[in-house]
């Protein structure tokens, strides 16, 4: 399995481009991993958590505020590369191709995170959707991970450790491979 990453730095990068990245190494699924933030101290101290996502309509207005907060960096692209009438319909039809197999994979990737975190004492928000435009145009599997919530100090201490990072990142390469495996059965 070869493994390719959008950057290995802070460096930002477009949405799209990042879509369009996995679409021309023609990857198997796409994976988008962030760590969330919310606003206000009260909020920042209470709320914690990771949650798996995968591209469509937001059921509840927790998923569609957590797509706003993602898809708001749109704002620091340039405007002009947005895609026009007929890319959109192309990426409507992309999407629904792949969302049963996103769903699958958000459901493998949260089932390993709990059994594999739960020493950690960390929250599982469980599958949600909404439309992250960063999973928007995936010719594949495609899901986003929040890691946790940076903006809550403990959380925050706990996304910076060495020990937590590879425990999540051997939990995610063996769901990925459970899920791969599963593919390839079908």
């Amino acid at each position: 399995m070869s493994i390719y990453l959008t950057r290995s730095n802070d460096t930002f990068i477009p949405l799209q481009d990042r879509t369009r990245f996995a679409n021309e190494k023609k990857a198997d699924i796409f994976v988008s991993i962030h760590a969330n933030s919310i606003e206000g101290k009260v909020k920042q101290k209470e709320t914690k958590g990771y949650k798996v996502y995968f591209l469509s309509q937001a059921k509840n207005e927790e998923d569609k505020l957590a797509a706003m907060r993602e898809n708001a960096v749109i704002q620091l692209e340039d405007q002009s590369k947005h895609y026009n009438n007929l890319q959109n319909i192309l990426i409507d039809m992309a999407g629904n191709e792949y969302l049963r197999e996103s769903q699958e994979l958000s459901i493998v990737i949260n089932e390993k995170f709990e059994s594999s975190l739960k020493n950690m004492e960390k929250l599982n928000l469980g599958i949600g959707q909404a439309n992250f435009w960063v999973l928007n145009g995936a010719y594949m599997p495609a899901v986003l991970i929040e890691t946790g919530f940076i903006s809550n100090p403990n959380e925050g201490k706990l996304l910076g450790k060495e020990s937590f990072q590879k425990t999540m990142a051997a939990a995610l390469c063996e769901a990925i491979m459970q899920f791969k495996e599963k593919l390839e059965a079908q």
